[in-house]
């Protein structure tokens, strides 16, 4: 997949074409796509290249990372791509892009170490590799207790399940969309973490972005004006003293 067997107008091309007939792709994984394929022409068609999250959801106009890593996961079970997960924190995760006519082949190759390039990206080891996060936030649950409820959970039907993102990077990601800085959502997600993604250690949070939301509207309230002094009932601010003898 050197860069020298790719061909910028045959690929978009054939691309075009198998879009076409994939009735599996809709309009958000067709214009990521186009954002990746204009990533991958950027970096001379290397074999693999890093995510720019920002860009690329600037470029696909796509609104939220849950919709970007839904189309990013799709994409990959579909051939299309394969997605190298960064086990190194501030290193971005890479992506390399099936040429066209090798889909069929890719399809049916397992998704492991050896099918990934060996160039300079940071990829998983290979228990982990290529896995990518759990996509539905809502339904996600901690790896470590697999698909089992959390212990002691009560009336999990009523309180609905517990939503926490993937890792710290999608909070960053996130409060990175909201102008706030990393060390925020730092504090966010470890705080959240600790408490095992339940409000005062009970309530389970089921949409952690909302959460989010919240967090940042307590850390920045509303200014209070200084000297702000209400007035007392009946006093309204005028002369006690004022002689009624003298003419209005």
């Amino acid at each position: 997949m050197a860069s020298k067997n790719t061909n910028y107008i045959q690929h978009l091309n054939a691309f075009i074409k198998t879009s076409q007939k994939d009735k599996r792709l809709k309009g958000n994984h067709i214009s990521l796509y186009l954002a990746l394929f204009s990533a991958w022409n950027d970096s001379f068609f290397s074999k693999s290249f890093k995510l720019n999250r920002t860009k690329l959801l600037s470029i696909s106009h796509i609104g939220s990372c849950h919709t970007y890593r839904n189309c990013m996961a799709d994409l990959e079970i579909f051939g299309y791509l394969r997605y190298h997960q960064s086990i190194t924190r501030g290193v971005a995760s890479s992506v390399t892009l099936i040429p066209i006519w090798e889909i069929d082949m890719y399809r049916n190759a397992p998704a492991t170490v050896a099918n990934m390039p060996t160039d300079d990206s940071r990829t998983a080891p290979a228990g982990d590799a290529n896995m990518l996060p759990d996509i539905n936030n809502t339904n996600s649950v901690n790896r470590e207790r697999g698909n089992a409820p959390p212990p002691n959970k009560k009336n999990s039907k009523e309180q609905g399940p517990i939503a926490r993102p993937e890792n710290l990077d999608d909070v960053v990601a996130f409060f990175h969309l909201l102008g706030q800085p990393e060390t925020e959502a730092a504090k966010f997600f470890h705080h959240y973490e600790a408490n095992d993604w339940r409000q005062a250690g009970k309530v389970p949070i089921t949409n952690w972005p909302a959460a989010a939301r919240k967090w940042i509207l307590n850390i920045h309230p509303t200014p209070k004006l200084k000297n702000d002094k209400r007035a007392k009932p009946g006093n309204l601010h005028t002369n006690q003293n004022k002689g009624y003898s003298n003419p209005l």
